[in-house]
């Protein structure tokens, strides 16, 4: 077993989600540069797995330090600037856990998510956790919960794929039980705060063996909101990933599950593998009338059914602005999420398909979307020499994608055409329309309600 260091070398986070196209909360954050849970599914591990500048680096932790100085404004950083102008000082909501679980066996030898937690509790910061970790669920961090749960600034998804203890250990090994979440669950939600079921991945053959007990422990463990997204491959997986996948593979019935995959999967979205909306849309129904029967908040972040959602942020928070606290509703709506929830219920209300309009979506120019020095910070913009690269802002990289229809991230290709292009607008950017799917038509024959808007019976829209 590898000996962890007494100190770890730094780990630069946060950063701003390369998912941001279709992203309500992309202030994202990781304590540590990776996990030491197992999870055989991990996307994360896949993407390090074929990076060199990650794949045998060293674990790496936050300077705690360093963190604070840009949520409190007095970092002399560039970096640390920007982040307190653009999210620190707006109580912008901080979602812990993108690429690694903040709370694992690492956090029990460090604490530094811990010493994090405290500080950002003391000043009120409101955030949302994504984890299935050990830690969280610790005496002290319990007592931690409790003591501030007045103030209400958390919430927590659990992150949870089947309701079968004996397979969640083949499948996630190292993870606490699925029962034990459940219980932890339970007692973050008597506390009053907002907890979600993070349903991601849900494995076809794995998560549906026990899909009405998953789905109802989760209700009866105060829940109430259930967020999912399907198990896709990394084409490029190689090493220990491989590994895993293939275990996958076994654990889901396939006999080749590279193959399932590449058959499978709409081939305009490249080599990140999503299986098609038929495979999927049992199971999408399942849980979309689930939680219409109890009234709890249904969020996709799969970009198949994302149309389905229930609230703007696909991890599961309530439509924005209907958080009791006023911090927690401090995320952005500035997003294809937003947009194709929206035109959904237009469609079924109205009978109109909504057209959707860069400037529309990304409508903010005094924010993330139009500063030059904040470019960087996306991936995508590497493919440019140098001289360019200098000169884009975050929007120019939206709008690549936007009107590229060559692009795997192009909406019309991500959403595997739920938006087609039908125009150009004033701006010269493609304009998208709303493209019902069969789906539709056959449910609402079933009586299923898909023009319901969560708003209507919750409060006023924004």
């Amino acid at each position: 077993m590898t000996k962890l260091p007494d100190k770890l070398p730094p780990y630069y986070s946060p950063r701003i989600s390369s998912e941001l196209p279709d992203c309500s909360s992309p202030l994202t954050f990781d304590t540590y540069s990776r996990c030491s849970m197992r999870c055989q599914y991990c996307f994360s591990h896949a993407q390090k797995d074929v990076n060199p500048g990650t794949k045998d680096a060293p674990l790496q932790g936050v300077n705690v330090e360093k963190l604070f100085s840009m949520v409190d404004g007095t970092s002399n950083t560039k970096e640390g600037k920007l982040f307190h102008k653009y999210f620190f000082s707006e109580e912008f909501l901080f979602h812990w856990g993108g690429l690694a679980d903040s709370f694992c066996h690492y956090e029990r030898k460090y604490g530094t998510s811990y010493e994090i937690l405290e500080g950002l509790l003391e000043r009120k910061y409101p955030m949302m956790f994504s984890s299935k970790g050990p830690a969280i669920t610790d005496d002290s961090y319990v007592q931690l919960f409790e003591k501030y749960k007045k103030q209400n600034t958390m919430a927590f998804q659990f992150s949870i794929v089947t309701a079968d203890d004996e397979l969640a250990k083949k499948v996630e090994p190292g993870v606490p039980s699925p029962t034990e979440r459940f219980e932890n669950m339970k007692v973050l939600s008597d506390m009053g705060y907002w907890t979600i079921l993070r349903l991601r991945p849900f494995i076809i053959g794995v998560t549906d063996e026990s899909l009405p007990e998953l789905l109802q422990k989760a209700y009866e463990s105060g829940a109430k909101a259930i967020s999912t997204e399907f198990y896709a491959m990394d084409h490029r997986c190689v090493g220990s990933m491989r590994k895993a996948t293939e275990n996958m593979g076994r654990l889901m019935g396939v006999d080749n599950v590279f193959k399932y995959f590449h058959n499978l999967s709409p081939k305009e979205r490249g080599g990140y593998c999503r299986l098609n909306r038929l495979v999927k849309e049992p199971f999408v129904k399942y849980m979309y009338k689930f939680c219409l029967e109890h009234d709890m908040v249904f969020a996709c972040s799969d970009p198949d059914f994302k149309e389905l959602c229930m609230t703007q942020n696909c991890c599961g928070l309530p439509p924005h602005g209907l958080h009791s606290t006023n911090s927690m509703n401090n995320w952005s709506t500035q997003q294809m999420t937003a947009a194709v929830m929206e035109a959904r219920i237009a469609y079924h209300k109205t009978g109109k398909c909504n057209l959707i309009n860069f400037n529309g979506v990304y409508k903010s120019t005094d924010w993330i979307f139009d500063d030059i020095a904040l470019s960087h910070m996306d991936i995508g913009c590497t493919k440019y020499p140098y001289a360019i690269r200098k000169q884009l802002t975050l929007r120019h990289l939206l709008q690549d994608k936007w009107n590229n229809l060559k692009s795997y991230a192009n909406a019309r290709n991500y959403f595997h055409g739920k938006v087609m292009p039908c125009g150009v607008d004033e701006t010269d950017n493609l304009v998208y329309q709303y493209n019902p799917s069969d789906y539709e038509a056959r449910w609402v024959d079933e009586g299923i309600n898909l023009a319901y808007d969560w708003r209507d019976t919750h409060g006023s829209k924004d």
